[in-house]
């Protein structure tokens, strides 16, 4: 039996402002884990803490994924610089 892998091609980055929101969202998420962390350090009740903790992996995850993007297409700023490979 063969099996067949689907992937979603890459969409090209090539227009400034895709290139300023891209560097706008990895902005914004890396300001709101500065935020997280903060609140993490603040919190004491234990429900709390863990809706940060669950809070922070997410916005962690979506940072990644900007980062990553960032690499590809060797996309540069003051916080990260990524050459493309």
């Amino acid at each position: 039996m063969m099996t067949t892998t689907l992937t979603r091609p890459r969409e090209q980055i090539t227009y400034p402002e895709d290139i300023i929101s891209i560097k706008s969202s990895t902005e914004t998420l890396r300001r709101e884990l500065e935020i997280l962390h903060n609140k993490f350090d603040q919190a004491t009740e234990p429900t709390l803490v863990d809706s940060i903790i669950y809070e922070m992996q997410a916005v962690q995850m979506r940072y990644v994924y900007y980062l990553n993007v960032c690499k590809e297409h060797g996309i540069k700023s003051d916080e990260f610089t990524f050459a493309a490979n």
